[in-house]
């Protein structure tokens, strides 16, 4: 846990956030996952602490509450607040939060603690302050009682315990570490120099902020010089060796500075470069055949040694874009072959994945903006359960209205027939009023003709109300269809809302569920699958039902595809989308070559082959699931190349 730093003293009470530069980058991300995923378990004052520390003193884009992210998110973003910008409370939240998930190495320091006559007394974990220092001597007494009694630990973590139970830090250094550049030494011995009241220190946030933005924009602007020159250097090699290259069938196709860089491998691409232009020089005037007999024996040996170096620099080129970790770590490897800056602190090294860190995050966002912590693949079945139970309504909506449009034209039928008739009792009672006027022959066929004009009457009273309760019901049914009409005009626009978000869904569905499938097969969480192997076997594990992996003779599980990711997204579409519309197909085909593109750009899918291309290539063309063997004339796919490496 040695450190060093500026020449200052810390004071007694040092605060907490000293720890993590100290430690370093992977054991402060260590110590920042465990406390973060500790919270489901956490006592209730821990994990209420700790969120609280979270949502007032980090800023997350996208979240309201920053406590709500995921746990990638919050480390590396923790990892900034913690070292760029000494957040000493987020450092005591935390590590609280980090001792409660270490009951077992807890008790071991405690008790070795005591064994070197030291008392446990916990620092002020919400100030984020340690109470007081360890003397070096004690602090290195107490380590190495300690270690005994907390075997199976490692050395950072018993050191870090020690300084939480005992609430004292360890003694530092007085060098400043990491820092050989003459014109950074001397700004920290100036900095050094000036008085504890000086007002230049109360901009020492900012002055952290504006140095570390100017090492990230340094850090881009000397990566873009070394893609730059090596690809330069490739080009100009390309025209003045052309001939040589393609006689020795040597394909500088990837010589880029950009896969270079991006292997942490400037530094070796950019000697490779140079080593090749004196190899091709050197070969130029061996590669023709000598005058002589005894002029060829000497060239012939030469020749041969020089092709050979110059194909073994290929080869080594091919190693190095194949190769990801090397004889040393990765983070060592970084320091010492790539061109990006180390300015000599783990702060500007951390503000250098700034730029990476914000497209993880976007991209995550996508899926997990909408959803809360307590979210679950159930909320998103209900959701999709819904939308059923809508389409299913609305259809028996139609049916109805349907129903009442034959009942409306029926009682229009009835209610002109009634008009009719009422026309026509009108026209008899009128004649037989006609008929009363001229006289009757008889009285007895004056009653008559009374009794009838009465009864003719009734009739038409009869028929009048009638029609005047018919006229009352074809409005009230009117009314019902207006409404009905209105309602599903409602359930429309709510199922249109709801086929808008299905696409949302779908993909949330896919990221819990590839989530607790990575989760399954021993992967982060959050990790995207670094092979084509790892893609196929994640697919087939999130969708048994839907898809079934089977490669024929010219296919290959560990194919050289440098985007596995995009094949796992691929595959999730093929599982989802396709799988539903194939499955119930509607009136038109959907167009799938869009659809793909839309949901995994620069894919492409293609909807049959020939008969005559598909008997000459059966080999390509056909997969055997389960002893049956199916014809395989539908494709996806990406490139259009002969380079395994960007096509599939």
């Amino acid at each position: 846990m040695a450190s060093k730093r500026s020449k200052r003293r810390q004071p007694d009470g040092a605060e907490m956030s000293g720890v993590f530069p100290d430690i370093g980058k992977d054991k402060s991300e260590a110590v920042i996952v465990r406390a973060l995923n500790h919270r489901q378990s956490a006592s209730e004052s821990v994990r209420s602490s700790l969120n609280a520390s979270i949502d007032n003193n980090m800023k997350i884009e996208g979240f309201r509450h920053p406590s709500r992210a995921i746990v990638s998110q919050l480390k590396d973003s923790a990892l900034y607040y913690l070292i760029a910008k000494s957040n000493h409370k987020l450092a005591g939240a935390l590590l609280r939060a980090w001792v409660e998930s270490h009951p077992d190495l807890r008790d071991a320091v405690a008790s070795g603690l005591r064994t070197v006559g030291a008392s446990p007394d916990a620092p002020d974990f919400k100030a984020g302050r340690f109470n007081s220092k360890w003397d070096a001597a004690e602090w290195q007494s107490a380590k190495d009682s300690v270690a005994s009694a907390a075997g199976g630990f490692d050395e950072y973590e018993v050191a870090l315990m020690i300084m939480c139970v005992s609430g004292k830090s360890h003694e530092t250094d007085d060098e400043p570490g990491g820092v050989e550049s003459e014109l950074f030494l001397g700004c920290i011995e100036r900095l050094d120099e000036l008085p504890p009241d000086a007002p230049d220190w109360d901009e020492t946030p900012a002055f952290i902020d504006a140095v570390a933005k100017m090492a990230v924009r340094k850090s881009e602007e000397r990566r873009e010089f070394a893609v730059k020159s090596i690809d330069e250097t490739a080009a100009e090699i390309k025209r003045e060796f052309g001939e040589e290259l393609r006689y020795l069938e040597a394909d500088l196709s990837a010589w880029t500075g950009e896969n270079a860089v991006e292997k942490n491998a400037a530094s070796a691409a950019k000697n490779l470069v140079g080593e090749l232009r004196e190899r091709l020089a050197e070969y130029r005037p061996l590669r023709p055949q000598a005058a002589s007999r005894a002029e060829e024996a000497e060239r012939g040996p030469k020749r041969a040694d020089a092709e050979k170096a110059i194909l073994d620099l290929v080869s080594r080129w091919d190693a190095l874009e194949s190769d990801e970790s090397g004889a040393q770590p990765r983070a060592a490897k970084a320091r010492a072959d790539s061109d990006m800056p180390d300015p000599g602190s783990k702060i500007f090294a951390e503000m250098m994945r700034l730029r990476k860190m914000k497209t993880e995050i976007n991209d995550i966002r996508k899926a997990t903006d909408e959803l809360s912590s307590d979210q679950t693949r159930e909320d998103v079945g209900y959701i999709l359960q819904s939308q059923k139970e809508m389409k299913a309504q609305i259809e028996r909506l139609e049916s109805y209205n349907s129903e009442l449009k034959i009942a409306n034209s029926d009682l229009k039928s009835q209610n002109d027939g009634i008009g009719e008739e009422n026309v026509r009792l009108k026209r008899e009672n009128a004649e037989l009023a006609a008929a009363r006027r001229d006289g009757a022959d008889s009285e007895r066929d004056a009653a008559k003709l009374e009794a009838e004009v009465e009864r003719l009457r009734a009739d038409n009273r009869r028929l009048s109300n009638d029609k005047e309760e018919l006229e009352r019901d074809n409005e009230g049914l009117r009314s019902d269809k207006e409404q009905l009409g209105q309602e599903k005009d409602k359930l429309r626009n709510d199922l249109a809302r709801s086929g808008e978000s299905e696409e949302y869904w779908r993909e949330a569905y896919i990221a819990v569920n590839a989530g607790q499938t990575r989760g399954q097969m021993g992967m982060s969480e959050y990790a995207d699958p670094t092979s084509v192997n790892e893609a196929l076997e994640l697919a087939q594990n999130m969708f048994p039902n839907e898809l079934a992996i089977a490669l024929n003779s010219k296919s290959s599980k560990n194919s050289p595809f440098r985007k596995p990711e995009e094949v796992l997204a691929a595959l999730s579409w093929l599982a989802t989308e396709y799988h539903r519309l194939r499955s119930n197909p509607g009136d038109t085909r959907p167009d799938f070559n869009k659809l793909l593109k839309e949901s995994c750009p620069g894919w492409f899918y293609k909807p049959g082959q020939t008969e005559v291309t598909a008997e000459q290539f059966i080999e390509w063309y056909t997969a055997t699931v389960d002893n049956k063997t199916f014809d395989l004339y539908h494709h996806i796919g990406k490139g259009n190349s002969h380079d395994p490496q960007h096509t599939i």
